[in-house]
């Protein structure tokens, strides 16, 4: 029905959308979820969940290999992919706005284009140059001109924006380590092994600063969020990336990621009484365009 490429599109504009969502469910997790344990508890639920696929799939033997084979790697992978983006993205969505979330981290295309030019050797050709330049200038038109501009000014919100780039950062050198591995191993295996050993990262500083016998006092929205973000938010979005990844170039792939910003604003405006403005929607047929071009054959 489908062929890998055509899937991997799906796959990578479903990881997308799924993305979008949790700036807002992140933000709400954390008026009553400290951000360590709530990366914590996200980080196990989506590793057991990913853990029961890889058993099903017959992927333990090519787990073990990986971990044997790429110690070094799979630590990076750990903290790259999970650790340090989930620590990044709890602390910046505390103290920065969902819609700042959304417009931030989706600065990565820019991250990734480079690295997969320097490392992997990808090709930076015309439409997908114009695509990443007008996606970008849609997020710097939502920041700069239209109402969140104000944010920088305070300083607390500034630390949280720039933590929100630090998941950009992270997650363009995670998405440029995971295709050169990709080739050679299945994307639930990378999947696997980046959240095993993240959230083995999260146990001792989660239990140093953290008081873990709150979970116990948390309503059932709260675990609703958990089980959300563990899910969805986690093991979904993270497997239908590498799988998209896989069998397209991750600098085209993490073009897709402006689409994030768009439904973040759309939820954060529906849901989190957040202002939306002309700015934002001309940064949004930006993106759109950006997207349509760099897709398109040159």
């Amino acid at each position: 029905m489908f062929n890998n490429k055509e899937k991997a599109i799906i796959s990578l504009i479903l990881a997308t959308l799924i993305w979008a969502s949790t700036y807002s469910v992140v933000k709400i997790g954390l008026e009553n979820i400290a951000p360590f344990t709530l990366a914590l508890i996200r980080g196990i639920l989506a590793t057991i969940i990913l853990l029961i696929f890889c058993i099903i799939k017959g992927l333990l033997k090519e787990i073990f290999n990986f971990i044997k084979i790429h110690f070094w790697v799979t630590l990076l992978l750990g903290l790259l992919g999970m650790f340090l983006i989930q620590s990044f993205q709890n602390f910046g969505l505390k103290y920065s706005s969902s819609i700042m979330g959304g417009i931030l981290i989706n600065v990565s295309p820019i991250f990734i284009l480079f690295l997969s030019i320097a490392f992997l050797k990808e090709s930076a050709n015309r439409n997908k140059i114009l695509g990443i330049i007008l996606g970008f200038a849609g997020i710097i038109i939502m920041t700069l001109m239209g109402e969140n501009f104000s944010n920088f000014s305070v300083q607390n919100t500034f630390l949280g924006n720039m933590m929100l780039l630090g998941v950009a950062l992270s997650w363009a050198i995670y998405s440029v380590i995971t295709k050169k591995f990709l080739n050679d191993f299945q994307p639930l295996t990378i999947t696997f092994v980046s959240y095993l050993v993240g959230t083995i990262f999260f146990v001792p500083i989660t239990l140093m600063s953290s008081d873990i016998s709150e979970l116990y006092t948390y309503s059932v929205t709260s675990w609703i969020i958990i089980l959300y973000l563990g899910i969805f938010g986690s093991a979904a979005a993270y497997f239908l990336w590498n799988y998209g990844v896989k069998y397209i170039e991750v600098s085209r792939a993490s073009i897709f990621q402006y689409l994030s910003p768009s439904i973040a604003i759309l939820i954060g405006f529906l849901f989190l009484n957040e202002k939306i403005d002309f700015f934002d929607i001309l940064g949004i047929i930006f993106i759109f365009s950006g997207i349509y071009i760099a897709e398109r054959k040159n």
